[in-house]
């Protein structure tokens, strides 16, 4: 039997390459890799030879006009065209319409064409074969002791609801810019002169007349004839426009008669006759000054309505409380305050408590004529000087405005002497909110005298219409039988209505 396999041994060493031997069969082709990047470009070859010209594509819009090129010589005159036909002519052969060639115009002529009229005998007329037939007449004649320069008339209206017929309309549109002086449009503009003689007659120049309507019918419904309207502004108002419906420019004459606006008289008759109807609803009716002095009559004023005055227009209203004053108290200071205080009456006129020489008992100067007064008299009955008060209250009237610059408020005052100048009649103002305005200020200035001295030339605290304004009387007395007497107080105020 064979024996098992020996171990291999060493191996030998390489022996020489042998011969390639010959290839085999192509495998199969693989799949294609991805694209690797681009090269760089290589260098151009040569242009190719040009090919065949393509069809002519469509016309492009034209391109601007390019400058005028410079104006070659000129021709020669052309021929003269024919003459046209002779235009239409007056009765007696002479052109209707002319123009004349003696201004500066092209060939001299004007530029404006105007009926040929005798300006002494002929009249332009349209509308009718006569004069007073035609519906507008111009008649340039110079020089008219009657008849009418322009004349509109024959023309007959009949507007429906919401229809209005104009004779003559008129629009404009002002576009002013000035900043500086006044710009100045008129829709109508009239001049004149008057250049009249005659001594013994009168002559009536009219600028603007219209004359009274002539009424054939008014049956059906309400007619208004107005002489002229004037229709206010309704919308576009703002502070700087003034809007005037009427607006009369005046100046003052050195003589004759100037005036703004004159309304003549009438016959009464049985219907309803105004000579000037304001209607409701404005802040002055009617107002005579400016915005500071004036004299109004206001329509929307509440308890004010009616007649209104302001600044140096307001009349000056005087109020004389007379003793007894109305609602006055006697009232003592708590000091030195023993006699009596009585009231009486004195006049010169009446011959009453009068005399040459006044006394305590007649106070009043037979050779004043005219002395009157009511008064309260103190006499004093301590040993040292005594006095008493007496206070009123002045309710300032609802129209009360303010005081005037001078003698606002006043009062009489007596006294036996004045020695020492003890015998007093002293008096003190006291608004409407209760503080003092003035005073004490003595009225008693002249011994066995009335006088009249000033309390207050022009009040400046408050004085509301409807409240109490106060007057305190001091009346003190000297020893003995020295007497005082307060007579009456004056109020001169400014009232506004």
């Amino acid at each position: 039997p064979t024996g098992p396999t020996g171990a291999t041994g060493e191996s030998g060493p390489t022996g020489p390459t042998g011969t390639t031997g010959s290839s085999g069969p192509t495998g199969p082709t693989g799949l294609t890799g991805p694209t690797g990047p681009t090269g760089l470009t290589g260098a151009s070859g040569p242009t190719g030879p040009t090919g065949l010209t393509g069809p002519t594509g469509p016309t492009g819009s034209t391109g601007t006009t390019g400058t005028s090129g410079a104006s070659g010589p000129t021709g020669p005159t052309g021929s003269t065209g024919s003459t046209g036909s002779t235009g239409p002519v007056g009765p007696e052969g002479t052109s209707l319409l002319w123009e004349d060639k003696d201004c500066d115009g092209p060939n001299q002529w004007c530029g404006l064409i105007y009926p040929y009229l005798d300006a002494d005998n002929q009249i332009l007329a349209m509308g009718g074969t006569s004069t007073a037939e035609a519906e507008i007449v111009l008649d340039p004649r110079a020089t008219k002791s009657t008849g009418t320069t322009v004349l509109i008339t024959g023309l007959t209206y009949n507007p429906a609801a919401g229809e209005t017929g104009n004779i003559q309309s008129i629009s404009f549109t002002d576009t002013s810019s000035n900043t500086s002086g006044n710009s100045n449009v008129n829709g109508l503009n009239i001049s004149s002169t008057v250049n009249t003689s005659g001594a013994t007659g009168t002559k009536e120049i009219n600028a603007v007349n219209v004359s009274a309507p002539t009424i054939t019918a008014c049956t059906d419904g309400a007619c208004t004839w107005s002489g002229i309207e004037v229709n206010t502004l309704t919308s576009g108002a703002v502070s700087t426009l003034t809007s005037n419906g009427l607006n009369l420019v005046t100046t003052g004459i050195s003589a004759g008669t100037l005036n703004a606006i004159n309304i003549g008289s009438i016959t009464a008759g049985a219907g309803t006759e105004y000579g000037m109807n304001i209607g409701t609803g404005w802040d002055r009716g009617l107002s005579v000054g400016d915005g500071t002095d004036y004299v109004r009559v206001a329509l929307n004023a509440g308890s004010n309505t009616g007649l209104q005055y302001g600044g140096s227009h307001r009349p000056a209203i005087t109020v004389n409380l007379v003793p007894e004053y109305a609602g006055a108290v006697l009232t003592p200071d708590g000091t030195n305050n023993s006699g009596s205080m009585t009231s009486d009456f004195c006049s010169t006129p009446r011959s009453v408590n009068a005399a040459a020489t006044p006394t305590e008992a007649s106070p009043c100067d037979t050779d004043v004529s005219t002395e009157e007064h009511n008064y309260y008299s103190w006499d004093q009955s301590g040993g040292a000087a005594q006095d008493y008060d007496i206070w009123v209250r002045w309710q300032v009237p609802s129209n009360f405005s303010g005081w005037p610059t001078a003698n606002g408020t006043q009062a009489y005052g007596w006294k036996t002497d004045a020695t020492g100048d003890v015998n007093r009649v002293e008096i003190s103002l006291y608004d409407t909110a209760g503080t003092i305005d003035i005073g004490p200020v003595n009225v008693a200035s002249t011994a066995l005298a009335w006088t009249l001295n000033d309390v207050d030339d022009t009040p400046t605290g408050t004085y509301t219409p409807g409240s109490y304004a106060t007057f305190l009387i001091h009346m003190t007395a000297d020893t003995g039988s020295d007497q005082v007497k307060a007579g009456e107080i004056i109020i001169n105020y400014l009232a506004a209505f």
